[in-house]
């Protein structure tokens, strides 16, 4: 299977994500982690410290549902290079939100490890950062 065959599929699986998050479906995001992946890692843009573990992961994202609402998401450019079992991905993904009455918009970079299980690619770890640029 080329790159570009499994940046499509991972660039579905990334618009499942967003499709997730708008409908504010924590379970659905959840569920695109490797359910054998008890070790996995999160590095949110938002987060000051690495979340490790699947339990601490799923706390965040219950916890996250009661902060803000996502109202829209497109993916970006979906770059994937696979090496033996795993496939690393980088994107980006354009999030709009409320919290409270204030609406926000930002641009996420994305790096994502992942591996497949049961025939659908699965993430291990993910590490988020704001992209922003620098004035001329």
């Amino acid at each position: 299977m080329s790159h570009e065959d499994i940046a499509t599929q991972f660039r579905a699986l990334l618009e499942r994500y967003v499709a997730a998050f708008i409908a504010g479906d924590m379970d659905s995001v959840k569920a695109l982690w490797d359910p054998d992946a008890t070790d996995r890692t999160y590095i949110g843009a938002e987060v000051e410290r690495p979340i490790f573990g699947a339990p601490d992961l799923d706390a965040y994202y219950d916890e996250l549902a009661t902060l803000f609402v996502v109202t829209k998401g497109r993916v970006g450019d979906v770059v994937v290079r696979k090496v033996g079992g795993l496939a690393y991905v980088v994107t980006s993904i354009d999030w709009a939100f409320t919290m409270g009455t204030q609406e926000f918009t930002t641009r996420i970079r994305a790096s994502i490890l992942s591996r497949k299980r049961d025939g659908e690619w699965r993430f291990l770890h993910a590490h988020e950062s704001i992209q922003w640029k620098l004035a001329s």
